[in-house]
């Protein structure tokens, strides 16, 4: 079992009753933005609409721009932070995926790390690339309960995909005996063109989601408005595409409220899916993963991160370690941990 205990960091209360945390890792312009910004989003309306086995887990730090979450985690990890911390940035300057690839954050989506022990659980280190599944499946479960109208689907061992392009990228990083996991999913289409590495098209899950959803803030409270120019002022369009992209002015008040739950409802099924799997492993999410997964039947090649092709075969499935299981021309085997594959 995770250990959910949460341990609080010194705070700044804002108006409102609400925190703002500086990592020490954050730039000074960083920090300069992040004090204009004040509270949007809500730190205060994602904790109340955790569940309870999130919430007593996380220990969340918010910033309207950062450097990296990834970068604020590891560096939480050198000084032996406790699991469960979480990094959460409305914009990244130096965000980055899997092996280092950049991942264009911009003001829209969702951006966040948590720090990870799941060795100190028992977790053996063959058994952690695993996680990237598991990890894929909550992103896709959090999608289908916030409204998402479209298939979704699966490609190994860290995308979340729809017919429209790549909608979430998820990194696993070892380190000092623990684990960053860092996610970026793409929530609103950015008033600037962004920039995926690699050959990703963007998706918004924001366009996949009916408007009527969008429009309403459900449970939750409207965010104020606010009488000064910052980065999540309210924006002024006034038609539906006022939901799905984001105003040079910023975020619109509605926008702000679906991130806010879009976020507490993504580490809500991060935190319950780590914590079952902890306990029963991948066996226990085979079943959900292949039901999803696009590669299945597919000719793919695996490739180094100089592109250079290690393995190639038909995809036969997952196995219940969470490898990829590819059967080449001459029908050998192979089983793959981790990797990179492309479709031939």
């Amino acid at each position: 079992m995770a250990n959910f205990s949460k341990q609080r960091t010194s705070t700044e209360t804002l108006a409102g009753g609400e925190r703002r945390v500086f990592a020490h890792s954050a730039s000074a312009e960083a920090l300069a933005v992040g004090a204009a910004a004040g509270a949007y989003p809500r730190v205060r309306v994602i904790e109340e609409h955790l569940s309870p086995q999130a919430a007593a887990f996380l220990d969340i730090d918010y910033f309207a721009a950062l450097p990296s979450t990834n970068a604020a985690i590891k560096e939480a990890m050198r000084e032996g932070g406790s699991e469960g911390k979480t990094v959460i940035a409305a914009v990244q300057t130096q965000g980055y995926g899997r092996q280092g690839r950049l991942w264009s954050s911009l003001l829209g989506g969702i951006y966040l790390s948590l720090l990870l022990r799941p060795q100190d659980a028992g977790k053996p280190l063959q058994e952690i690339p695993a996680l990237s599944l598991v990890l894929s499946l909550a992103v896709r479960s959090a999608l289908m309960k916030l409204g998402c109208k479209v298939p979704v689907s699966l490609k190994w061992p860290n995308d979340v995909v729809s017919a429209q392009g790549k909608l979430c990228g998820i990194s696993l990083e070892a380190q000092d005996g623990a684990l960053c996991v860092g996610v970026g999913l793409n929530l609103f289409r950015p008033c600037e063109p962004q920039t995926l590495e690699g050959k990703n098209i963007p998706a918004y899950v924001g366009e996949l989601i009916p408007r009527e959803k969008l429009a309403k803030t459900l449970s939750f409270e409207a965010a104020p408005k606010r009488s000064s120019k910052t980065p999540f002022e309210a924006s002024s369009k006034t038609s539906s595409e006022a939901f799905t992209e984001v105003s040079p002015e910023g975020l619109s008040v509605s926008q702000v409220a679906f991130l806010e739950e879009a976020t507490a409802i993504l580490l809500s099924e991060i935190v319950c899916l780590y914590d079952t799997w902890l306990e029963k492993g991948f066996s226990v999410f085979r079943q959900e993963y292949q039901k999803h997964a696009t590669l299945q039947g597919q000719f793919v090649k695996l490739v180094s991160q100089a592109n250079g092709t290690l393995h190639e075969g038909v995809v036969g499935g997952i196995d219940e370690r969470g490898c990829l299981v590819l059967t080449d021309a001459q029908g050998n085997t192979t089983f793959i941990h981790s990797g990179e594959v492309h479709l031939v």
